[in-house]
């Protein structure tokens, strides 16, 4: 399924203005859809450099998600793929990311970024909302040490856990690579080319 604000979005003719009119019309567009997507932007960027992985992340976010937290949210979870995939231990895939947004969003996401950010203690929040979600998704990962570990924590968390479980996913898979996948989850998967 898609989100509301991503459906709202979708729904107007006019892609240039469509995430603002969603947003004039729910009333608030900071959701976790912009954030899931990402992960294709965190792979490009490999090829293009970090400023192009931010700048682009946050153009795809602002294409249904007007809200600024959620392209920042998209981001920043697009560079640190684009770090891990470029073999960045994780604390140096978080080094220094939270300099890279806005001024005036540095307070929201340095608590969301910090190694001590533990969802137990911060319930208070939606993992609906694109930061709230990145900063749990970071948190599985950071507090496990294989991929199965950091997914089967973020759905444990509850909320809106098949997004939640999918930006852990391209995070963990960007740190650990195809092969820290268990064989089970990829097997029943039919991996090849398409015929055509």
């Amino acid at each position: 399924d898609i989100g509301i604000t991503t459906r709202e979005a979708l729904s107007h003719d006019n892609w240039e203005t469509a995430a603002r009119h969603a947003h004039e019309s729910i009333g608030r567009t900071g959701s976790n859809g912009a954030l899931m997507r990402v992960v294709s932007v965190g792979v490009a960027g490999l090829r293009f450099g970090q400023q192009w992985t931010i700048d682009i992340a946050r153009q795809q976010s602002h294409l249904t998600h007007f809200d600024p937290v959620a392209g920042w949210s998209a981001a920043i979870s697009a560079e640190v793929i684009r770090r891990l995939i470029n073999g960045a231990p994780q604390t140096e895939a978080l080094s220094g990311i939270n300099e890279l947004v806005g001024d005036e969003y540095h307070a929201i996401f340095g608590d969301l970024l910090d190694d001590a950010w533990d969802p137990s203690h911060n319930t208070d929040w939606s993992n609906g909302a694109a930061s709230i979600c990145l900063a749990q998704a970071l948190w599985a990962v950071r507090s496990t040490n294989n991929f199965s570990d950091a997914i089967v924590s973020a759905i444990n968390l509850g909320g809106d856990t098949d997004t939640v479980a999918a930006v852990t996913g391209a995070i963990a898979g960007a740190a650990y690579g195809i092969q820290g996948i268990p064989s089970r989850w990829v097997t029943p998967l039919k991996i090849g080319r398409a015929h055509v």
